[in-house]
Order: C-alpha cells, then sequence, then structure tokens
C-alpha cells in the first residue's frame, strides 16, 4: 500500500470556530486509522492527515461533511509517497 499526506486548509474568521473544526478533525482522526495533527492560525485551521492511499479519500469525505455549512476546504496539499512515521 502507498503512504501518502495530505494537508488540508479550512479558512475561519473566529477563534471559537477554528477551535470546533481543529477538534472536529481530531475526533475523525481518533476514529480511524490515520494520523491526524491539526494546527490553527489567524486565518484558519491546518490538518495534516498521513495514511494508506486508499484511506485519504474516506477521511476527506468526512471532514467535509462535518464542516459546518459556512465553512470549506479552501486548500489540499497532496504528497504521494509519505513516510508514516514523518511528523505530523
Amino acid at each position: 500500500m502507498t503512504t501518502d499526506k495530505v494537508t488540508y486548509t479550512i479558512e475561519s474568521g473566529s477563534i471559537a470556530m477554528r477551535e470546533h473544526v481543529a477538534n472536529l478533525i481530531t475526533e475523525i482522526g481518533n476514529n480511524t486509522p490515520v494520523s491526524v495533527d491539526t494546527s490553527t492560525g489567524d486565518t484558519g485551521v491546518t490538518a495534516t492527515v498521513i495514511g494508506d492511499g486508499y484511506e485519504l479519500p474516506l477521511i476527506e469525505d468526512s471532514i467535509r461533511t462535518s464542516l459546518p455549512a459556512s465553512l470549506q476546504i479552501t486548500d489540499t496539499d497532496v504528497t504521494i509517497g509519505a513516510d508514516r512515521s514523518a511528523d505530523v
């Protein structure tokens, strides 16, 4: 299996909403076999997901459907063949 890394960016205006989104994504990661790391910045949330290639579309779909209606993924950066032990 190929291990891949995807970094998602979700822009959000309020601190409370950024923390809420980061918690949602962390919870999704806790219930799946992928590694997830989230960080909040001044304008949004960055989530890095590392897992087998077939898992990542399922995780992305879970993230998209879990986001509040006013938010969306604004940027996606994919690394094919990432090292699963990489810092996330």
